[in-house]
């Protein structure tokens, strides 16, 4: 059976960490069952319901305002909705059980017409019915709904009496606070729903840290002995019928056996669904992160299936014998077919088997002991690749290993309880959200490892949290130490390293919680201040212009500056000392690969906002601007004797400034019909063929190419107003001197017929990331336009400071990369409003600027955004160094579909794609 459940492990010197967790909700994504939302949503007022949206055929949950009622004087609506768990007894509690005192994280996609929304608990204990849980608060809870798909990540921590809980949405209003901003209808879109238990160690406890007991583990070896202890899934029950297996080692491959008795009757599948019939599958945990679990199954007629959490052809060969009252098969199965390059003598590889009886009515026997389905790999069990250790039993083994592993991460505990602070690496798109204690501290190998090319903007962001009582300063330094100096010397401060750290601003207008989103600079002496028991994140930008490649061997030294610290003498001698106190120094291996990756962005980006001032524009360069914003409104040319005249101060200081730093294109925009007519008003609607020439003429007075500059006539347009459109497009395009006449299309979902009449008119497009590139007939139009010589770039619009990072922000580059298009487009660099940032919430500009010679600070946002455009660099260069390679030409073929489409839920495929890239060009370079 092919399961969708999400599964992780850690793997470290042959142990799997007991840190892994699983999502509590098992159909958050509402693909599940067909016509149902199934058990674990609930309504608690108002109305939920099954969902597909139009365009996308994306299904997800619906909760509605379904009426509006008189409490007193007063209106008032309430609709909620309980999502995870169970709710089929009304006289037991509802939701999931969870444990007190526990503090779990969740993550949801929220978009729709009402105006705010809630995000909060219910819990129950055990003695209590379902009608008669207590609600509480939620990291993240109230917010303002937005109309596009926004993520939102919290946490919350039950109770210490509570045995069941349930994340809560709900939508609540009451005219006693003012009127309503939402009405009967009003609606919220769900979906994307997860629940985790936040698995970190109990650092404090009575009488010290929590002791590790040894967990039950299971594992086979793979020298040919044969086992049988299977079980009735969930159950733990034995089966009727029996089942044996064993594997052995060749040199590239496993070779598994297996014998499946069945006493009632062999069964084939009638049709081409595999699994209507006897089945017996196989599952591998990986070494590579291009796949959550490898999968092989077949079936007693030898039909075979194998998938890597989705369908994926995989080299294998399986032989299967049918007899009486049993069959069985051999499986030959390569090492690179489950993401392993060798496998050496003594590796632990996750592992389970299991099948699938029909005619003891679908009875599924397993090996492991799974919990959430035969994929479960972080509970399975493990092959062992070789013999058990002479004159140990298979018992004493697995006791043995789970006893060591047990030792082991006791004295990783006790060593984060002694710590007085913490540090580890963490992603660029991790969940930033307040508090922020990341799990990355209590999983930390203890060294850093980073790649990058040349000319690259390399990132490492890093978590510290102080695990004192007491508020502390940390001195922090990226060093390079000095021969044959002391280890309490300070080394060389690493080239080019721009230290940051991230603040936490509101993401609501009530302040209610925070995110962590701008990064600013810090000063020379690099200090940064902790509260007890917090976090925070610091931000070191790497950039290697100049830098031969080549490894260097560093350091990230972390001093408390109000922490313990002397200084004692270790023998004979001046300065013959030791350090004692609170540092500490993480071994930092940056490796600086010979790839020159180009200055230039592989395809420009525009992000809709002028320069600003230096800091601005040298932030919008790093990231891939390319396209600088001239906006019409300081376009109001004069008119003398009924002629305008190409003069405007402030636009063309700009366009000069922009020049002096080595750029010459410009969009003009926004929507330069729609300021024209609010500055010279309708009566002078004649003057439009003088304003679109007049642009032209000013650029052309300061020698910028106008074929490579833009004029947004309109900015997402109403399709109501085509007759309009059409001809304000006619005017443009008679009167225009050589500017690519552009139309940005968003929300107002235009058909492929409407834009068909536009297209004579239009040079170039500007379309919404999630409204245009997923239908046929869009995709024809784009495809038929670009053949003769029209340019399209795609736009994404997240204004919410919470949207996903790594969907929303880094994958725009890729997307305009899978897509081929011509630009990438992000609402917006820097706000219009530049003197009101940091006074609301930042979340529709990448970049904080607060106008004049303020010194802009780039946001999370910025850095993803950056991310994605250096990724799609290293295809680039792939590009140009493997044109004439065909495995270079196959990787590019499916490179950012990989990244895009196939795995676009998991925020670690755009590194593994750029390291596969980096290691061909690498191989190509050689030849």
């Amino acid at each position: 059976m092919i399961m969708k459940k999400i599964f992780s492990f850690l793997m470290g010197a042959g142990m799997i960490s007991s840190l892994a967790a699983q999502n509590l909700v098992k159909n958050g994504d509402f693909n599940l069952y067909p016509k149902t939302l199934g058990p674990e949503f609930r309504t608690n007022g108002g109305a939920v319901m099954l969902f597909t949206e139009e365009y996308t055929w994306n299904r997800c949950g619906k909760l509605v305002i379904d009426k509006i009622r008189k409490s007193g004087k007063y209106d008032t609506f309430g609709s909620a909705c309980w999502i995870g768990g169970s709710y089929a007894d009304n006289k037991k509690p509802g939701g999931f059980k969870c444990k007190p005192n526990t503090t779990y994280d969740f993550s949801i996609d929220i978009k729709g017409t009402a105006d705010s929304a809630n995000l909060s608990i219910t819990q129950w204990n055990s003695k209590q019915t379902l009608w008669h849980g207590k609600s509480s608060k939620t990291t993240v809870g109230s917010f303002k709904v937005q109309k596009n798909w926004i993520n939102y990540k919290g946490s919350f921590t039950t109770g210490p009496d509570t045995g069941h809980v349930s994340l809560t949405l709900v939508l609540w209003g009451n005219s006693r606070y003012g009127k309503l901003k939402s009405k009967v209808g009003d609606y919220v879109l769900f979906d994307n729903v997860v629940i985790k238990e936040r698995k970190r160690p109990a650092l404090d406890a009575a009488g010290g840290a929590v002791k590790v007991k040894a967990r039950e583990l299971k594992i086979v070896s793979a020298d040919g002995t044969v086992f049988k202890d299977f079980h009735v899934y969930k159950s733990n029950k034995p089966s009727s019928a029996a089942t044996e297996f064993c594997i052995r080692m060749e040199k590239d491959a496993f070779v598994v056996s297996f014998v499946c008795h069945e006493p009632l009757k062999i069964t084939r599948s009638p049709n081409a669904n595999l699994w209507g019939g006897d089945v017996f599958e196989i599952f591998f945990g990986s070494e590579k992160k291009d796949r959550l679990f490898t999968q092989f199954v077949v079936g007693p007629d030898g039909r075979k299936f194998s998938g890597i959490g989705r369908p994926k052809a995989l080299p294998w060969e399986v032989k299967v014998k049918v007899a009486p009252k049993k069959w069985s098969g051999t499986a030959r199965i390569p090492f690179a077919s489950i993401g392993w390059s060798e496998v050496p003598k003594g590796t632990f590889i996750p592992f389970n088997a299991g099948r699938q009886r029909k005619a003891a009515g679908n009875e599924l026997l397993c090996w492991g002991n799974v919990k959430e389905g035969f994929a479960d790999l972080a509970n399975s069990g493990r092959v062992y690749c070789a013999p058990y250790p002479k004159n140990m039993t298979r018992a004493a083994f697995e006791k043995s290993v789970a006893q060591k592993e047990a030792v082991a991460l006791q004295a990783k505990m006790e060593a984060f309880r002694n710590s007085s602070f913490l540090a580890a690496p963490v992603h660029v798109t991790d969940d930033f959200s307040v508090p922020y204690v990341p799990d990355a501290l209590f999983n930390f190998s203890g060294s850093i490892a980073l790649r990058a090319a040349v000319n690259e903007k390399k990132p490492l962001p890093l978590a510290l949290m102080n695990n004192t009582n007491k508020v502390c300063s940390y001195r922090v330094a990226v060093e390079l130490p000095k021969a044959k100096a002391k280890n309490w010397h300070n080394g060389s401060l690493f080239p080019g390293v721009t230290y940051r750290q991230a603040v936490r601003v509101r993401d609501n207008e009530q302040g209610s919680s925070a995110i962590f989103d701008p990064l600013v600079e810090l000063g020379p002496a690099r200090i940064v201040t902790v509260g007890p028991k917090e976090a925070v994140l610091l931000w070191f930008d790497f950039d290697t212009t100049g830098l031969k490649p080549g490894v260097y061997n560093a350091r990230v030294r972390i001093i408390a500056t109000n922490g313990t610290g002397k200084f004692v003498k270790a023998g004979y001698g001046y300065g013959n000392l030791n350090f004692q106190g609170d540092m500490k120094d993480i071994p930092l291996n940056f490796t600086v690969l010979p790839i020159e990756l180009s200055k230039e962005p592989a395809i420009p980006a525009d992000f809709f906002s002028p320069p600003g001032n230096d800091s601005v524009i040298k932030l919008q360069m790093e990231s891939g601007q390319r396209i600088f914003a001239i906006n019409p409104w300081s376009l109001k040319f004069p008119v003398r004797n009924g002629k305008m005249i190409p003069e405007a101060p402030k636009a063309e200081k700009l366009i000069e400034f922009v020049k002096s730093k080595g750029c010459n294109r410009f969009f003009v925009g926004y929507s330069c019909k729609h300021v024209f007519l609010q500055q010279y008003g309708k009566k002078n609607l004649h003057l439009w063929p003088q304003w679109v020439k007049c642009v032209g003429l000013m650029l052309k007075k300061h020698n910028i190419p106008l074929e490579k500059s833009f004029m947004e006539i309109y900015d997402e347009p109403n399709p109501k107003i085509m007759p309009e459109i059409l001809e304000t497009l006619k005017i443009a395009r008679n009167a225009n001197l050589g500017l690519k006449i552009t139309m940005t299309l968003g929300a107002h979902i235009m058909s492929p017929a409407d834009l068909a009449k536009m297209a004579p008119m239009v040079d170039h497009w500007i379309l919404w990331t999630h409204g245009y590139f997923s239908q046929a007939g869009h995709l024809a139009f784009i495809a038929k336009e670009k053949k003769r010589g029209v340019t399209f770039g795609h736009y994404t619009c997240a204004t919410s400071i919470r949207s996903s990072l790594a969907r929303n922000f880094r994958r725009n580059a890729w997307f305009g990369e899978y897509h081929k298009l011509h630009f990438n487009n992000m609402y917006q660099a820097i706000s219009g409003l530049v003197n009101c940032t940091w006074k609301g919430n930042g979340g529709e500009a990448l970049l904080y600027f607060a106008g004049d010679n303020d010194v802009a600070q780039p946001s999370l946002r910025y850095m993803a955004v950056r991310q994605g455009m250096t990724d799609v660099k290293y295809l680039q260069k792939l590009r140009e160094v493997g044109k004439n390679s065909p495995a270079a030409q196959a990787f590019l073929k499916n490179a950012s579909k990989r990244v895009v489409v196939d795995f676009a839920h998991d925020p670690l495929m755009p590194d593994k794609v750029r390291e596969e890239a980096a290691a061909l060009i690498l191989k190509l370079q050689k030849k």
